[in-house]
């Protein structure tokens, strides 16, 4: 590294200066900062063999498996966790690796000029003045070093390693401000009222087409929830649905205000397209985020309103949409046990049933009914529940009015179920049931979800890499 200054040190590197950086220049922070900055307060971080090696790698020799490694080694950093994916990428192509082998070693003098911007990926350092006071301690995952400017900062005080075997990469100067500065030019800021209500990176396909495409990067979250219903937003960014679904608990404490916008822009349209995309964002968060279902009585409920919706929606292939549903609960649904009991055999027993071997269909014994606040209710027993079996005695081929007799006849209930809205609805609407062949093999069903999935998006087809979103809060200003 270069110096503008006679003192030496073992490393040059720096943290972002706040006063070379306007309003605007400020990115909001991801809500998952504070938990891995928490993670990150350790000073030893595990470096893997490969990881290391990569680092150490000349950057002109790393391959895109390479970058794609480091790239995922730093992404949970916090000194990355404001930078969009373009920009992280870009670092990683030209970061290097620097380490320090013992303590008490001086890595900034004072007065020293920062050259490069580096994140501490191993060990703690510690900023005192030139008498000794000190100033902060910077631990992994942190940067320090110059900004995204190529105007010249010093430091002041005297920067030490506390621990031996410290840690960094550094990105030089030039590089960190070309970078940083080239990715400002790619980010379109949309606003309302004044306000920024959304911020979407430009961004060009590595296919051979190298289609520009506008990603979404932040947003307030009206705005990621207008997105989310809206079909148009996958032809810009074919993983958005998936990106949200898996990072809405940072940001949405109550997921059913997503499924009651789903279900509004449903039950208003009669646009048969945005009926079926609302159906597909659905169905992808049931087949991949079952739990969220299964553990949330609220988000059961939905989809118990969502099936009957779509049993009585008039468009010509809606029809399958709940055929996949009820499949994709089955499939996902885990084997539950509920315990009950009962101060006498008289009490009732505040869930009803229905099915049997004496039905037409054969599907089993299943809750047709679970009164609301009940203990059944609290202990999580569910309509739709097909029930497997009750005390040991198992339940699939016994005549309704024996499974009744079982029921009732102990004080004392262990029941084990499993959710099947599928089989549950073929008792309930045999006529309307598509026919299917009794088969136990789950991939084959699996394999039917997917294939709806991916057939009937209007998306390209085409890989592509998930970038988180990250909210944008109201009261945040640039």
């Amino acid at each position: 590294h270069s110096r503008a200054s006679d003192t030496s040190s073992a490393y040059s590197g720096s943290d972002i200066m706040q006063s070379s950086t306007n309003g605007d220049d400020c990115l909001m922070i991801n809500n998952e900062t504070d938990d891995e900055s928490e993670g990150s307060s350790e000073h030893s971080f595990p470096i893997h063999d490969h990881i290391r090696e990569v680092l150490t790698k000349e950057a002109n020799e790393r391959t895109d498996d390479d970058i794609e490694a480091i790239l995922e080694f730093l992404h949970h950093f916090p000194a990355f966790a404001d930078l969009t994916l373009h920009v992280r990428r870009e670092l990683c192509k030209v970061l290097v690796y620097a380490q320090v082998e013992k303590a008490q070693t001086v890595v900034m003098n004072d007065g020293e000029r920062y050259d490069s911007w580096s994140v501490i990926i191993n060990g703690i350092i510690d900023d005192e003045t030139v008498t000794g006071e000190p100033i902060r301690t910077l631990t992994v995952g942190q940067s320090f070093g110059c900004g995204p400017t190529l105007d010249q900062y010093c430091h002041k005080g005297i920067m030490k390693t506390r621990v031996d075997d410290c840690q960094f990469v550094v990105v030089a100067q030039n590089d960190y401000y070309a970078i940083l500065n080239q990715g400002e030019k790619d980010v379109r800021k949309i606003e309302e009222n004044g306000k920024i209500v959304m911020m979407k990176e430009k961004r060009i396909d590595d296919d051979e087409h190298r289609m520009p495409r506008e990603i979404v990067i932040k947003a307030t979250v009206e705005k990621l929830l207008d997105l989310l219903a809206d079909e148009r937003q996958l032809l810009d960014d074919p993983t958005f649905v998936e990106d949200f679904l898996l990072t809405y608990r940072t940001f949405l404490h109550d997921p059913t205000i997503v499924l009651n916008k789903l279900l509004e822009c449903f039950q208003k349209s009669n646009n048969l397209a945005i009926c079926e995309h609302v159906s597909r964002v659905i169905l992808s968060w049931v087949n991949n985020h079952y739990n969220d279902f299964e553990s949330n009585a609220q988000l059961n409920e939905f989809l118990e309103k969502f099936d009957d919706e779509l049993q009585h929606h008039d468009g010509e292939g809606m029809r399958s949409w709940k055929y996949l549903l009820n499949l994709a609960c089955f499939t996902r649904a885990s084997v539950r046990t509920i315990t009950l009991t009962r101060s006498t055999r008289d009490d009732v027993l505040n869930f009803n049933i229905l099915g049997g071997s004496d039905t037409v269909t054969h599907n089993g014994i299943f809750v047709s009914k679970v009164e609301c606040h009940s203990k059944a209710y609290e202990a999580g027993l569910r309509r739709g529940d097909q029930i497997l079996n009750v005390n040991g005695q198992p339940f699939d081929y016994l005549t309704h009015a024996r499974a009744l007799e079982i029921l009732r006849g102990s004080t004392h209930l262990s029941l084990t179920v499993k959710n099947n809205m599928m089989g549950f609805n073929e008792i309930i609407n045999p006529e309307k049931s598509p026919v299917r062949k009794k088969r136990h093999d789950i991939s084959l069903y699996e394999q039917e979800i997917r294939n709806k999935l991916n057939g009937s998006s209007p998306i390209r087809s085409h890989s592509t890499t998930t970038s988180p979103i990250l909210p944008m809060s109201p009261t945040e200003t640039y």
